[in-house]
């Protein structure tokens, strides 16, 4: 936010605004109108915008009341949404990007109408529903993650002297879920049993 003499500025990113205080009277005490605008304009008093840095650029800092001052911080980022919002409109969606990498599996989480015609969009034709569509998770992966239970264990299979055992997790009721192991990307994974 920029204060002249005469206006007030407010830039975002690539949009500009103002609002005009022509024929407001200078203030008498100036110290105490900076103040005044700080404490304004540091509050965003339910607008999307706040402004970050004030600049006093003028000789003669106007006088405003309190009522006064909020309202015109009220106006200017008022139209400093307004215009946004208007340039943003300009935008033309180039369409969908291509998945090329992505399963083509249950892991796509296809599970209503709108997934599945997202999904046709970035290209996929042939989907899968999600886990949750069908009656069995039978020898599903339930779960993927970076953190390896064998490297933690220092168990790690492409160290020479490990124990290749296979490895799973107990739930509470004593249920066994299987560990896979993907070493080239360093991922472990949980399957239904």
């Amino acid at each position: 936010v920029e204060i002249y003499s005469d206006k007030i500025t407010a830039k975002y990113n690539d949009f500009q605004t103002c609002v005009s205080t022509e024929n407001m009277e200078p203030a008498k005490n100036p110290e105490k109108m900076k103040e005044n605008f700080i404490k304004s304009f540091q509050k965003s008093g339910g607008e999307i915008f706040y402004a970050e840095n004030i600049s006093f650029l003028c000789g003669d800092i106007p006088f405003m009341t309190f009522s006064v001052l909020n309202s015109k911080r009220r106006e200017l980022f008022h139209k400093l949404e307004e215009i946004s919002v208007y340039k943003r409109s300009e935008y033309k969606r180039k369409g969908y990007a291509e998945y090329i990498s992505l399963p083509n599996d249950y892991r796509l989480n296809i599970h209503n109408k709108k997934a599945s015609e997202f999904y046709e969009k970035c290209g996929i034709l042939n989907q899968m529903p999600s886990v949750e569509s069908s009656l069995s998770f039978k020898n599903k992966e339930l779960m993927r993650t970076k953190y390896c239970i064998r490297k933690s264990l220092n168990m790690c299979l492409k160290s020479a002297n490990t124990n290749k055992e296979n490895l799973f997790l107990v739930d509470e009721t004593g249920k066994k879920f299987p560990l896979k192991f993907d070493c080239n990307l360093c991922e472990m994974a949980v399957i239904c049993p």
